[in-house]
């Protein structure tokens, strides 16, 4: 695995995406040359149709980079996930969430690495 993958899937471990699930992130890696939109789809197992939405990082992160009620496990946890985008910042250069589907979502925090190749990190998320 690439090396910025590596460091950052390290960053994640053990952080779960809260939403009405709570997920993983996961390292992965779009094939060289391959269209966005397509590879995203084929790595989520979802249609070609399949909608895709594009947010900003710190959009997609404003709910678990502060801690809604105070206390010193939320304020960790805001803590790790602040370090967390900004890790993802640092690393990947036009950095973008790309969210897939609906309801069940999956979620890939995409951008150029630095041996100029893409990847990130990716999650899921439950929307009713």
């Amino acid at each position: 695995m690439n090396p910025a993958l590596t460091a950052l899937a390290a960053a994640a471990d053990g952080l779960f995406f809260i939403s009405e699930t709570d997920a993983p992130f996961e390292a992965f890696q779009v094939e060289p040359g391959e269209d966005t939109e397509a590879a995203l789809r084929r790595l989520s197992g979802k249609e070609k149709t399949a909608p895709v939405e594009i947010q900003e990082a710190g959009y997609f992160f404003r709910n678990h980079t502060r801690a809604p009620d105070p206390g010193p496990e939320a304020d960790a946890r805001a803590a790790r996930f602040q370090a967390l985008l900004r890790q993802l910042q640092q690393t990947l250069a036009d950095l973008k969430v790309y969210r897939v589907g609906t309801i069940q979502v999956d979620a890939f925090l995409l951008g150029s690495l630095p041996d100029g190749t893409r990847g990130g990190l990716r999650t899921r998320l439950v929307e009713t």
